[in-house]
């Protein structure tokens, strides 16, 4: 298992002043983004078939891992995306040793892997009335609500870099899209969804890493 790092702590963003807002302006844009910089990621390896492995997983995260293809499961401050038939990605606004520590006892009969990659990427969380609009411009993804469902993940390639997408859901004004996303790549991608929304609308940045540690990834 990998150290936790303080990455996970510190933004990937060069954000410029005109850029940043307060959520309740940014609520109101067309286009708005959201940094989501300091939660837990843990890339996690198993097999739903082996008896005692999701009873397991679901006694410390709080939901067992998904077997439906491009699902997300969430309970609390916890997600878990599906990634593939054996892997997922579980998300936690908890401190990376309350999953880790608890998860590895419970696993211990079990044949897992389970690798810390918080410091290794973060989300970029984007919603209003135009962002379909502005994602579907560099994603080959169908994003229509009746073929992406709210809590649906897909891994793709947005602006030219792996991306996983997952529809959050909705709020008065528009959908809710989590854009997770290596570090490395954040700013490329950061940089192309400004330019990509200032097509369709006035952008506001909600900055907010790091995030306090009682926040969750709901909506």
């Amino acid at each position: 298992m990998n150290h936790t790092t303080e990455l996970s702590r510190q933004s990937a963003l060069h954000i410029p002043a005109d850029l940043r807002s307060t959520p309740g302006r940014a609520r109101r844009q067309r286009v708005w983004l959201e940094e989501r910089a300091d939660f837990t990621h843990l890339n996690l390896r198993g097999s739903v078939d082996e008896v005692g492995f999701n009873a397991s997983v679901a006694a410390v995260v709080g939901v067992a891992p998904p077997r439906q293809p491009n699902r997300v499961a969430h309970s609390g401050p916890n997600l878990i995306y599906w990634l593939g038939q054996d892997e997922w990605l579980i998300v936690s606004s908890s401190p990376v040793q309350m999953i880790t520590v608890p998860l590895v006892t419970a696993l211990e009969q079990q044949h897992y892997a389970l690798v810390d990659v918080s410091g290794g990427q973060m989300i970029l969380r984007i919603g209003g009335a135009e962002v379909r609009n502005v994602i579907a411009s560099g994603c080959t993804l169908d994003l229509h609500p009746r073929a992406f469902e709210a809590d649906q993940c897909a891994q793709s390639l947005l602006a030219g870099i792996p991306v996983l997408v997952h529809r959050v859901g909705d709020l008065k004004g528009g959908s809710i899209f989590d854009l997770l996303v290596r570090r490395s790549f954040a700013q490329h991608l950061f940089d192309w969804l400004i330019d990509a929304a200032r097509e369709v609308g006035i952008v506001c940045l909600l900055y907010t890493s790091p995030r306090p540690r009682d926040a969750t990834l709901s909506r």
